[in-house]
């Protein structure tokens, strides 16, 4: 058996209500990962040619990934418990096609409403974690950060992009402006003014 190192036991009452709650996280960010990716390279296609809005969803990606890999080494370390990932949010997020700009509006709305339910997710399991493990709570309530931020970035630039009514000329500045933005850093750290 694992030696607990004085935490409450992570099977107390708390527990049960945490690993279904980490069960969704993981699956929302595994699903996150894919989706970033599928969107990247849609928005790669000639039709569409939105380079730099791809380059913003391939870091999404790999911050889903990272903060995946980081919640499930502290979970197993920890708690010894192998969070259990919902695969069919995965295929969802593989089959996520954008053929028009009336796709990737629609996909800034999907965006913003998965994060919203992720941070729902991080909540509870913020609540819950505090009694079990610090270190899980920290990572939790960073995480969380990181997702409240990412919608208010996703939000912000649907409404740059609604003021302008989406015009082309206006998407293929952005998607520049992006561009050489993570030509040269992989920070989320941008506007589009």
């Amino acid at each position: 058996m694992m030696e607990n190192y004085g935490n409450p036991s992570p099977y107390s009452g708390t527990a049960g209500e945490l690993n279904a709650e980490l069960d969704k996280i993981v699956s929302y960010l595994e699903r996150g990962s894919h989706w970033h990716r599928q969107i990247a390279n849609e928005l790669r296609k000639p039709s569409l040619s939105l380079r730099g809005f791809g380059r913003w969803h391939e870091c999404e990606a790999k911050g889903d990934y990272s903060s995946i890999v980081c919640i499930e080494k502290i979970v197993r370390d920890k708690l010894n418990y192998d969070p259990k990932i919902d695969v069919s949010m995965i295929d969802q997020a593989n089959n996520y096609m954008v053929n028009s700009v009336e796709d990737f509006k629609a996909s800034f709305e999907l965006w913003i409403s998965n994060e919203k339910a992720l941070v729902e997710c991080l909540n509870k399991a913020v609540n819950a974690s505090r009694t079990v493990d610090i270190q899980l709570y920290k990572d939790l309530m960073c995480l969380t950060d990181e997702v409240q931020c990412e919608i208010m970035r996703a939000g912000m630039a649907k409404s740059r992009l609604d003021a302008a009514n989406w015009g082309s000329h206006d998407l293929y500045i952005c998607s520049m402006m992006l561009h050489k933005h993570f030509e040269d850093s992989d920070s989320l750290d941008f506007t589009l003014s």
